[in-house]
């Protein structure tokens, strides 16, 4: 036999030993699928456990089907008032929404059995106050008290945009702003003041000056006067001298 023969023949013999070790594992720890009760050490099949476990699940259903459709019952009832409930609920927020009448709301402490009885439709309701004692409105009334109340806003921004704007040019005529201000003529009423008060201050120095001037000049034709007449009466001395002396009878002419 050749080497190659006598290694298949091993590897057949190690395969065979395995699958024995193999039954024999299943055989000994296998699981009893039976319904034969237990004998001595033997425990009982499995089916017959799987049994007696469905058995007691039989026996509690009935109990356990009981309460599900008693608590399916209270459900849908309970799902039927809230349907109600909601509907009703509905139809007091329609009114809190819309329309001009005022806000009703449920009193604190009533059932919602008796909320939902339409006999109590009447009773169950009162008037809804806000934080200042006043009677609520309905949303579409606060909605254009708002709106009236957003357009006064706006009317007011505008107008005090307006006035920044007015404050903004009043203070420019009053500072004035050369950088600002592309026509150099314009100067602010500061300015114009301060210049307006440098010349009256200029013509007061001036009228200062001119009035010691006039008295110089009124000294000065006063002597000029005096002068005048002194000249005067030389010159009357003259032409009498001459009538006297030459015979000479001609006026002074000489101003």
């Amino acid at each position: 036999m050749t080497f190659i023969g006598k290694l298949f023949v091993m590897i057949n013999l190690a395969i065979s030993l395995l699958m024995a070790v193999a039954a024999f594992g299943l055989y000994a720890g296998g699981i009893d699928w039976t319904d034969r009760a237990a004998q001595g050490s033997q425990p009982a099949g499995k089916m017959l456990v799987l049994r007696k476990e469905i058995d007691e699940v039989m026996v509690q259903l009935p109990i356990a089907e009981t309460s599900w459709l008693s608590a399916r019952t209270t459900l849908l009832n309970t799902e039927d008032v809230r349907r109600k409930g909601r509907a009703e609920f509905d139809k007091e927020m329609a009114r809190a929404t819309t329309g001009k009448d005022e806000v009703k709301k449920l009193k604190r402490g009533i059932p919602l059995e008796e909320f939902l009885d339409p006999k109590n439709e009447l009773t169950r309701m009162e008037d809804a106050e806000d934080f200042a004692a006043q009677k609520l409105k309905t949303r579409e009334v606060y909605d254009a008290q708002l709106k009236d109340h957003q357009a006064k806003n706006i009317k007011v921004r505008e107008d005090l945009e307006k006035k920044v704007k007015e404050d903004d040019e009043l203070t420019r005529k009053l500072a004035g702003d050369k950088e600002t201000d592309p026509d150099p003529r314009i100067r602010g009423l500061r300015r114009q003041l301060v210049e307006e008060r440098t010349k009256r201050e200029g013509i007061v120095d001036e009228q200062g000056i001119t009035e010691s001037i006039q008295v110089n000049v009124a000294v000065e034709s006063e002597l000029i006067l005096k002068r005048l007449d002194a000249l005067d009466e030389r010159i009357r001395e003259l032409t009498g001298y001459l009538k006297k002396k030459h015979s000479v009878d001609e006026p002074a002419k000489w101003r």
